[in-house]
């Protein structure tokens, strides 16, 4: 056999060991992926809304809220005080529309359901504090 055409085969063969090599890491890796664990969709949720409320995303939070529950409108396990929140936050941004407005009705029945939302709040009442605090706390009168 020619002596080049040994040296064309003896590369094709290191090409070819090469190739195999870098499959098979490549198959260990996915394999490695395929395994690990499924996150848990409630605790993101939550992670994502307390950022948003840690930078007072109030806006969003609402958005969020109403967006959830096109898909259902009952709280999934570990999202009721998500949706309690959800809910105040626009509450209270009815509320000082229908103050600035006029709408002393409208205003007094806001009121009314922001207080019983409130008892619903355990870990986030500090944070409807916040939202009152940002849109100004419009007391019964």
């Amino acid at each position: 056999m020619n002596k080049a055409l040994k040296i064309i085969f003896n590369v094709l063969i290191v090409v070819a060991c090469l190739a195999l090599l870098v499959s098979l890491i490549l198959y260990g890796e996915s394999v490695k992926y395929a395994n690990r664990e499924e996150p848990d969709p409630v605790a993101n949720e939550v992670m994502v809304f307390e950022y948003k409320l840690k930078h007072w995303a109030y806006g969003e939070i609402t958005n969020s809220y109403f967006t959830d529950r096109m898909g259902s409108m009952e709280a999934p396990a570990g999202m009721e005080q998500i949706y309690a929140m959800g809910d105040y936050a626009n509450t209270a941004f009815l509320l000082r529309m229908y103050v600035e407005k006029g709408d002393e009705e409208k205003a007094r029945e806001c009121r009314e359901k922001l207080n019983a939302l409130k008892t619903e709040l355990d870990k986030y009442v500090t944070d409807a504090d916040g939202i009152d605090e940002v849109l100004g706390k419009y007391d019964a009168r």
